[in-house]
């Protein structure tokens, strides 16, 4: 099934991505050991994502039921075709009061025949059999718009679902590239964590050293092991967070427990979104919006209901016809045949027909100020992911400049530790924040890769045309 929108035209015919134009990315070296991990970039990921992920799937057969509802709307546009066969055993045997003899009544079958008296009662009374063929046709001529409006209102429908798939796998990417960086940052964590634990585990042993020298007390000792423990937690605790977001991950890609075992790339990055960041899409790109283009395919179903529903006024007219032959085991044929024209008007219903369309003039209203709402929400959203963005940008100097100073500070409290003109407490806490200004410097490069995540789904991805570029 390939999706007729733009968008879901290039969801499936561009390997199944709606959002490929924006995940450009460079491609994952291979695994050089057979007893490795294959190893996942962005794209890679975000297109098993896109095969595999049970919203994606439902999204595609809901899709494929308003085709089937658009082709059940055109049938009605032809005529329909019915053959019927039947064979039968008839008896017709009836008493005469006058004669008071039998005789077999074939004025039922044609009038012209009349009644038949029975030669012999044994053998005529005991009827004949006839077999019966015939093609009926009837096609609706005219009906004020009915199957118009309807058709409509199906390819309405349709179209809506199809910019609802697009929504969907606009989501899933969402979803896929928030993991994936997670999983980044994580893993970037960890690594500050784990050097900070190596520096921790080396100060207590130059605590030792110091205290069996007697320059130091064995409040020393106590400090740098509750720091190392401290440490030794934390690490711990950003393993299981790296293995509970894996998991997440690879539930969004649809990967069953034990399916599929992967690593995932540590270079992938998000293209630079240019002037996105700074300004409002414009009047079209908003209308090509997913769930906005949804919304209002929306209301344009719910308007071709009412108008099919006040055609239901209206009469309507159609043609009728039968072709039947009889055939009589005795031998013998009657072929016959009508031709007629039907006009159906219902006049009268007590109120039901206002009373639907009134429901469905409500519905069109409720859906527009449902399209008005989801407006203000994408526009909202836009400039909450532009804000982001501008915030996370601009913290990345600033958590530079404090990491420098951070590491000057635990350079110098080092020395000056095993000087003796600096306490373990001055050593502790600079140590203490140099690795929060680590922590802090990698959160703001992945919150940067976060909010352009966010910016694109805002902006419902990117057109054709639109930047291009590697991760």
């Amino acid at each position: 099934m390939v999706p007729n929108s733009r968008r879901g035209k290039q969801a499936v015919g561009a390997c199944g991505l709606v959002l490929v134009s924006w995940l450009m990315l460079a491609l994952a070296a291979p695994s050089a050991g057979a007893d490795r991990l294959p190893v996942l970039d962005l794209e890679q990921v975000v297109l098993r994502a896109l095969e595999n992920n049970p919203g994606v799937r439902e999204a595609k057969w809901d899709l494929e039921a308003a085709d089937a509802r658009v082709r059940a709307q055109e049938s009605a546009y032809w005529p329909s075709v019915s053959i019927t066969t039947s064979g039968e055993r008839t008896t017709l045997n009836q008493a005469s009061p006058v004669e008071a003899r039998p005789f077999l009544d074939f004025s039922v079958l044609d009038p012209s025949l009349g009644q038949v008296p029975v030669a012999e009662a044994e053998r005529d009374l005991s009827g004949f059999t006839r077999y019966v063929g015939a093609v009926s046709v009837e096609y609706l001529l005219l009906d004020f718009g009915r199957r118009q409006h309807g058709l409509a209102a199906a390819r309405s429908d349709r179209q809506a679902l199809d910019s609802s798939l697009d929504s969907v796998q606009v989501d899933t990417v969402l979803t896929v590239a928030q993991h994936y960086f997670e999983i980044l940052h994580l893993r970037a964590l960890l690594d500050v964590q784990e050097e900070s634990l190596t520096r921790l585990r080396e100060a207590a042993r130059m605590a030792r050293r110091l205290e069996r020298a007697g320059r130091v007390s064995a409040g020393d000792i106590a400090r740098a092991d509750a720091d190392v423990a401290r440490a030794e937690v934390e690490v711990t605790s950003l393993r299981n967070d790296l293995q509970g977001n894996m998991l997440r991950l690879r539930q969004a890609m649809g990967l069953e427990p034990g399916e599929f075992e992967f690593d995932i790339a540590g270079h992938s990055r998000m293209i630079d979104p240019a002037d996105l960041a700074e300004r409002l899409p414009d009047e079209d790109t908003l209308n090509q919006h997913p769930r906005l283009a949804g919304q209002a395919h929306a209301v344009a179903a719910q308007r071709e209901r009412v108008r099919r529903l006040l055609a239901d006024r209206y009469p309507s007219l159609q043609l009728t016809g039968n072709y039947s032959v009889q055939k009589f085991a005795s031998g013998g044929t009657a072929p016959n045949y009508t031709v007629g024209m039907q006009l159906r008007w219902d006049v009268f219903d007590g109120g039901l027909r206002s009373a639907r369309v009134s429901e469905a003039r409500a519905r069109v209203i409720a859906e527009s100020e449902r399209s008005q709402a989801l407006r203000q929400q994408v526009v909202t959203d836009i400039r909450d992911a532009q804000q982001d963005l501008q915030e996370a940008s601009e913290r990345i100097e600033l958590t530079r400049k404090a990491l420098a100073a951070a590491e000057l500070d635990l350079q110098l409290a080092r020395s000056g530790y095993r000087e003796g003109i600096r306490t373990f407490y001055d050593l502790s806490l600079a140590e203490t924040a140099y690795r929060e200004a680590s922590a802090r410097s990698v959160g703001a490069e992945f919150d940067r890769q976060q909010a352009i995540v966010r910016l694109y789904w805002a902006i419902g991805g990117l057109d054709d045309d639109g930047p291009a570029g590697s991760f």
